[in-house]
């Protein structure tokens, strides 16, 4: 442990910055994901204002999962509302000011990994609608 804390300390600011921005275009990834699914689905949402948590809420309100696993999206609401987004807020999504909040390799990773499996889950629920709708 004394080792990582070490080599993160001689991270470069520029090492620094990219880990910053995965953890930012991540999450983008993720809302993006729910957005577009949104605008398929003539979801109505703002644009402008509406963030990962309550695009969750209005694909959940519009039926998007199947009634025979809504039981298990609860959990899985829970993972994708306090997950990825929650770390990208409190992390590198709302400012961090002067001084660079540090953020670790095997975060980053998390952060990436877990917004690859957010959106592939919820991509694969929505070309199933399709596949069924054609």
């Amino acid at each position: 442990m004394e080792r990582r804390r070490s080599s993160e300390k001689h991270l470069s600011i520029e090492e620094k910055v990219i880990i910053k921005m995965l953890y930012l275009e991540a999450g983008k990834a993720f809302e993006s994901t729910m957005k577009a699914i949104c605008d398929k689905k003539s979801c109505t949402y703002d644009k402008a204002k509406d963030i990962a948590k309550k695009l969750i809420e209005i694909l959940e309100s519009n039926n998007f999962y199947p009634a025979y696993i809504l039981l298990h999206m609860a959990s899985i609401r829970t993972t994708l509302e306090t997950g990825l987004p929650v770390v990208r807020n409190k992390t590198s999504g709302h400012g961090q000011g002067s001084a660079v909040t540090p953020i670790s390799d095997e975060s980053a990773k998390y952060a990436l990994n877990l917004a690859g499996t957010n959106i592939v889950l919820l991509v694969g629920i929505y070309s199933r609608e399709v596949e069924i709708a054609l």
